[in-house]
């Protein structure tokens, strides 16, 4: 026992002494091109070719070391995208820094970009100096701004973003209505589920666009789940086709997180409410969602439903595979 304890104790040196010099070996040749392509953004003699090139090489070898560099880049009309996107691939601190430094300095597209890369980055020290840029008078400015701020996601930028919207004027509501969105998205995966919902309820009554406010009702169905089950009868008897879809699809949604009989009992009881073009959408909604307490009703209306009900639930997989059971027989079309 002890030889083998001794062999396998050998083998195991053995492994890390092979892999050792190997990975040192790795990180020399990227600390050494990295000082190569540096070499490349700081020649006078390099072309714009190959600046970009070594740019976009940086986003994969790069480090702290090539940062001065590339900031040195990020007002040059030709690099500044190229430059921009190396530090936004660099993983480091002073990254960060250049790109929150560089929004001081910067306008225009070279303004939105950097905003871009430092809400991809989702850096919370960044919060501050982005909000004030709401503020500006140009609207793609307060749009690059707003969306920074919703893919950052905290619930400081929530609280950032519903005071904005609710301050909003024509120009700039869609654009603060899309990053409250997008930051409850990012809200929800972090548990944040209160100030989703309030984000969803602040765009919903909102003066914004039709589509942004149906995308906000749908969004917080789907956050509060169980909960959300009266918000989805309000929308099922909704007048508004597009408010009753919306409904099916939210109830889809839910059938997915594991609420299948829920959304689907919601569903039957509409059924006999709704006139027949609507029961062909329930009919296929239920079929998506495959809960079997909705057969009854699907054989029901192959039998006795308007004929394009009746077609529709004959053609629904939930329909036929209930046919194949000792249901009783489909009357003809």
């Amino acid at each position: 026992m002890n030889l083998l304890r001794y062999l396998k104790a050998t083998i195991v040196v053995a492994c890390l002494l092979a892999i050792a010099p190997t990975t040192v070996s790795a990180q020399e040749t990227a600390t050494s091109e990295t000082a190569k392509l540096v070499a490349v953004l700081n020649s006078a003699d390099a072309s714009v070719f190959d600046k970009a090139k070594a740019c976009q090489r940086l986003v994969l070898v790069g480090d702290e070391s090539a940062v001065p560099a590339l900031v040195g880049l990020l007002t040059d009309e030709k690099l500044s995208a190229y430059a921009r996107e190396a530090l936004e691939g660099i993983s480091t601190a002073a990254s960060d820094a250049a790109l929150r430094e560089a929004l001081g300095r910067l306008e225009g597209e070279r303004l939105i970009g950097v905003l871009g890369s430092i809400g991809a980055r989702r850096d919370v020290e960044a919060i501050d100096a982005v909000a004030t840029l709401l503020e500006s008078d140009d609207a793609a400015i307060v749009a690059a701004a707003a969306r920074t701020l919703g893919h950052i996601g905290t619930p400081a930028t929530a609280d950032i973003l519903q005071k904005a919207l609710s301050d909003a004027t024509p120009e700039s509501g869609a654009s603060l209505g899309k990053a409250c969105l997008i930051c409850a998205l990012k809200l929800t995966k972090q548990g944040e589920t209160d100030k989703a919902v309030a984000l969803c309820d602040a765009v919903r009554n909102a003066d914004l666009p039709k589509h942004l406010k149906l995308a906000a009702t749908y969004d917080a169905i789907l956050v509060l789940g169980k909960d959300a089950l009266p918000r989805l009868t309000g929308q099922l008897n909704s007048d508004d086709d597009s408010r009753f879809r919306l409904a099916l699809q939210a109830a889809r949604g839910l059938s997915a997180d594991g609420l299948d009989a829920e959304a689907s009992a919601l569903l039957i009881a509409q059924f006999d409410k709704e006139p027949a073009a609507r029961q062909t959408l329930l009919i296929l909604a239920l079929s998506d969602i495959g809960d079997r307490a909705a057969l009854p009703l699907m054989i029901d209306a192959a039998n006795r439903g308007e004929k394009g009900v009746r077609v529709r639930a004959i053609g629904c997989p939930g329909a036929v595979a209930a046919i194949r059971r000792p249901f009783p027989r489909c009357s003809g079309v």
